[in-house]
C-alpha cells in the first residue's frame, strides 16, 4: 500500500500538477504537498523531502475543505491500527510462550541426559570395580605370594 502511495505521488508531480505549500499552523513547512490520505494519527501527504503525518489541528483553516473526507476516516484507521497492534502483541505473546516451552523442552533433555551420561558412568565404573575384584581374586590362582619366594 505504500508503495502504491508513492507511485501515485510520483506521477501526479511527475505530471506537473501544480503542488501547493503547506504552512502548518505550528509553522512548520511543507513544500510541494500533495494530500495522500487519512492515517491513524492525522493525514498522509507527500512532499518534496518525503512523506509525514499531519494532525488535522494543524492544517490551516483554508485546507478544512480539502481535508474533511479525510478526517472522517482517521478513527476507522485508529480502530484498524490498534487491532493490527493487538494482533501482533497476540503473536508476540504466542511467540514468547513458544520459545519459553523450547527452553524447558531443552533445559529438561540436557537434565536427562546428564542423568543418563551420570547412571552410565556409575554404571561402567561399578563394571571395572568388578572385573579388577574378580581379576584380583584369580590374580593368584590360589597360592600365596610365600611360594614364589626363593628359599635359599
Amino acid at each position: 500500500m505504500k508503495k502504491l502511495l508513492l507511485i501515485l505521488a510520483v506521477a501526479f508531480f511527475a505530471a506537473g500538477a501544480p503542488a501547493d505549500d503547506l504552512t502548518t499552523k505550528s509553522g512548520k513547512v511543507y513544500k510541494s504537498f500533495a494530500i495522500m490520505g487519512a492515517a491513524p494519527n492525522g493525514i498522509l501527504i507527500f512532499h518534496e523531502n518525503g512523506k509525514a503525518v499531519i494532525p488535522v489541528k494543524e492544517f490551516p483553516d483554508e485546507y478544512k475543505d480539502k481535508i474533511a473526507k479525510y478526517a472522517k476516516e482517521i478513527p476507522a484507521k485508529k480502530r484498524e491500527a490498534a487491532k493490527q497492534k493487538a494482533i501482533k502483541a497476540k503473536q508476540a505473546k504466542q511467540a514468547a510462550a513458544a520459545r519459553k516451552k523450547r527452553e524447558a523442552e531443552k533445559k529438561a533433555r540436557m537434565k536427562k541426559y546428564l542423568a543418563d551420561e551420570e547412571a552410565r558412568k556409575k554404571k561402567e565404573e561399578a563394571a571395572v570395580k568388578a572385573a579388577s575384584a574378580k581379576t584380583a581374586a584369580k590374580g593368584t590362582g590360589g597360592f600365596s605370594d610365600d611360594m614364589f619366594k626363593n628359599n635359599d
